[in-house]
């Protein structure tokens, strides 16, 4: 049984999510320089609370340095489009959560 807290805070995750993905699949670009146009909100976004399955995307996010201007460094374009598909995939799962 889930907590309300816990759908409370799952339903801001999911929120965020979806206007970041959102506005990444709009973008032109490949995908380490839309991830990098959206970085510092997935930084803030690491700060909270991941359900444990993707917890491994959860560390991958607090570890990714955020450019002042430009694209990640260090970054190749198949990690990016590998971590911007898992964070579709939370996004479909949190929506899946918050439907229970």
């Amino acid at each position: 049984m889930r907590l309300n807290h816990e759908i409370r805070d799952y339903g801001y995750l999911l929120e965020k999510l979806r206007i970041i993905n959102y506005r990444m699949a709009i973008d032109e670009g490949d995908a380490r320089t839309r991830l990098s146009a959206y970085c510092f909100q997935l930084y803030l976004l690491a700060t909270r609370d991941f359900p444990d399955k993707f917890k491994c995307l959860h560390t991958e996010l607090k570890n990714i340095e955020c450019p002042r201007n430009g694209v990640i460094h260090g970054l190749r374009n198949k990690r990016a489009s590998g971590i911007i598909e898992k964070l579709l995939d939370l996004e479909i799962f949190l929506s899946k959560e918050m439907e229970m």
